[in-house]
């Protein structure tokens, strides 16, 4: 009768506890914000006209980092995330860099498919 109460009490202990390695954004999810960030890094260096031709030079253009940090803070509220919600996010996928590539993946996929169309 022990065994049973100990057995019942283990099935019942180990089906509750949740793991916390699940406690992440889905891959779509993330795919989106990441989607979002590129696209305000693109639109941050789309402002300056750096690229002229100078001195028989190209120069590169510079990103424009006040504007940077207000889309990151618009893309964060729109995603309902703290900076430190999506840190955690980031650390979480660098340690599992398979589902971080599966993520740039399909981001890759779906910007391959925006370019065609």
């Amino acid at each position: 009768m022990k065994l049973s109460y100990i057995l019942l009490f283990g099935f019942v202990f180990l089906f509750s506890c949740k793991s916390h390695d699940d406690d992440h954004l889905s891959r779509q999810k993330m795919q989106l914000i990441l989607a979002d960030m590129h696209d305000a890094e693109n639109y941050s260096t789309m402002a300056f006209k750096d690229t002229v031709k100078t001195d028989g030079r190209y120069r590169l253009p510079q990103k424009n980092m006040d504007s940077l940090a207000h889309y990151y803070r618009m893309i964060l509220a729109h995603y309902q995330l703290s900076v430190n919600e999506f840190n955690k996010n980031i650390k979480w996928y660098s340690a599992h860099p398979d589902d971080l590539d599966s993520v740039y993946v399909d981001l890759i996929n779906t910007y391959s498919k925006l370019e065609k169309n």
